[in-house]
């Protein structure tokens, strides 16, 4: 199971029926890379959200603290789906 940060728990209380009635979008998609540092660097697909952490332990508190914070006006997304990629060269 994934750590669960304080700043997580507003977005694990609210149901599943609140994000259908949501006036702006449900989810905000997220991009992740592992850096060269062995980081990891997330960019949200459909606005400037940028996230970049040392570690995974903090990653998912960093990710809702950013989305939090982007969307002030309490209209942030209720989901952040992670889509995690590698890039690998396969030589034939």
């Amino acid at each position: 199971m994934k750590p669960v940060c304080r700043t997580a728990l507003p977005y694990i209380a609210r149901s599943v029926d609140s994000i259908n009635d949501a006036a702006t979008s449900a989810e905000i998609h997220f991009m992740i890379k592992q850096t060269p540092e062995r980081g990891l660097l997330a960019r949200a697909a459909d606005q400037a959200i940028f996230v970049e952490v040392d570690n995974e332990t903090e990653f998912y508190c960093r990710v809702c603290d950013v989305v939090t914070l982007h969307f002030e006006g309490g209209s942030a997304p209720l989901l952040s789906r992670m889509y995690f990629v590698r890039d690998e060269i396969i030589v034939s």
